[in-house]
């Protein structure tokens, strides 16, 4: 898959389209990289497309279809490291979006530096992990620090790794705000985005804003869906993850181009001989990180709504700066959420310690309660044993309630808040029931077991993996 996803690089010169000399070097280079782009998915939805967008890019660009990373494994922030330094992660030293650090032992994220503030937002953060120079660097060295640099990014790694370290900002969206946000690593922020977040950014107009497919739902069919209606999100309904999940959506790639025609208009790009970069990246991944089975038909229209993204950014090059003096260049992060590995992820390190709460509370009560019940059993005090028993019982049983209602109301919220991951706390949401049972079972073996009948437990334990085996073959999609 690594060569697949990584297949579209396109380089646009337009010297076929206009009348006029090309200029040796071009006022305004801009870089636009999709996140988690598919080529698979961007030819099979190809009779979706418009002629302005994806079609323009095939006929007037020239599209290398055989590259690929020379590494294994890319994520957003290597991928974008890589491509703006044109090194590998041995060489420019982000090897991930996180890892160990192995001198505290714990995760540190490849853009964290508590050294620099945030604007709009309460992230530190700086390019300080890169440790090889960028195209943004390189520009602003040839050209004396004259070139006007920008990075807009939905994400702050992609901001943050396309922008170098000289660039003039870094700006990508707060996912718990809306708003703009930025490092004083890059010096002050620009007053014209200051003034966007003053009065028209995201949380100004989240509340109105709603996803429904741009076609009819019979114009989907390149990938399978269960529903019979179209989807439809308003955004504001979700009062905690709304900008979350607006992220993840194609609507945030329509942020990103009327953030950057507000840096073509007023950040004076390509006004003068001097050649600026705008370096922007677009989200082509599965909304709130869903599996294809969950969001076909949003998959789909996503690739519509960025075909519609493409052409307005090209028509607004065009009318700003004129596409014979821009040279664009787009291309994939060359990875895609891996959907088998990633939902293992989420379930066995992040929602099943969640549900496996009471275990450890009934586990504690277990090893307390063992010894007396055995005692009591060996003695033949029939009554002791019978209220030991109940008050065990009822015991587990409390616990679980107590948990339930939690689980079930806040499992959203506390999958983000722990993980960070929505779709974590969703399977803490709707599997929140199951803790009862499993405190239950937990209690009644350590029952069992104190009267000496653990090779019924056992017994009983088999009967349980022999069903539950069946129940994963037979109701497992195929």
């Amino acid at each position: 898959m690594k060569g697949l996803l990584t297949s579209l690089i396109t380089v646009l010169t337009f010297t076929g389209l206009q009348a006029q000399t090309v200029p040796t070097a071009p006022k305004l280079v801009v870089g636009l990289t999709i996140d988690q782009l598919r080529t698979d998915y961007l030819e099979a939805f190809s009779s979706l497309y418009g002629e302005r967008g994806f079609k323009r890019l095939w006929k007037e660009g020239r599209v290398f279809r055989n590259t690929q990373y020379t590494f294994s494994n890319p994520d957003r922030s290597s991928a974008i490291a890589a491509i703006y330094t044109g090194t590998t992660p041995s060489v420019n030293g982000i090897i991930a979006n996180r890892w160990m650090d192995p001198s505290t032992l714990r995760l540190t994220n490849s853009t964290d530096d508590s050294a620099y503030m945030a604007y709009y937002g309460d992230k530190t953060s700086a390019p300080t992990k890169l440790l090889t120079s960028t195209i943004a660097d390189e520009l602003k060295i040839a050209t004396q620090g004259k070139a006007i640099v920008y990075a807009i990014a939905p994400f702050r790694d992609a901001a943050i790794f396309s922008a170098g370290h000289a660039a003039n900002a870094a700006l990508w969206i707060n996912p718990n705000t809306g708003k703009w946000s930025g490092t004083t690593f890059y010096g002050e922020f620009p007053l014209w985005a200051s003034l966007y977040n003053d009065s028209r950014s995201v949380d100004f107009r989240i509340s109105d804003m709603v996803w429904e497919a741009t076609f009819p739902k019979m114009m989907y069919t390149f990938l399978p869906d269960w529903r019979e209606e179209t989807f439809k999100y308003k955004f504001d309904e979700d009062r905690v993850n709304k900008f979350r999940k607006f992220i993840t959506s194609p609507l945030a790639n329509e942020e990103i181009n009327t953030m950057a025609q507000e840096a073509l208009e007023k950040g004076a790009l390509g006004t003068d001989n001097i050649t600026d970069l705008l370096a922007l990246t677009y989200y082509a991944g599965n909304y709130e990180h869903k599996t294809v089975q969950e969001c076909a038909m949003e998959i789909q229209d996503a690739y519509v709504r960025l075909d519609h993204c493409i052409a307005a950014l090209l028509d607004m090059l065009d009318q700003k700066v004129g596409l014979q003096n821009v040279l664009l260049f787009i291309t994939s992060t060359g990875y895609t959420d891996s959907e088998s590995v990633a939902l293992y992820g989420v379930v066995m390190g992040m929602s099943l310690p969640m549900l496996f709460t009471p275990n450890s509370l009934i586990g504690s009560i277990a090893v307390v309660v063992a010894p007396e019940l055995s005692e009591d059993f060996y003695a033949g005090r029939t009554e002791n044993l019978k209220r030991d028993i109940e008050r065990t019982l009822h015991a587990s049983v409390l616990i679980a309630a107590v948990l339930i209602p939690v689980m079930f109301t806040l499992g959203k919220t506390l999958g983000v808040f722990f993980f960070d991951n929505e779709f974590s706390g969703i399977i803490i949401s709707r599997f929140a029931f199951i803790m009862l049972p499993m405190s239950l079972s937990i209690i009644s073996t350590t029952v069992l077991n104190s009267m000496n009948f653990e090779v019924k437990t056992l017994v009983h334990f088999f009967i349980g993996a022999l069903v539950l085996l069946v129940c994963i073959f037979v109701l497992t999609p195929k």
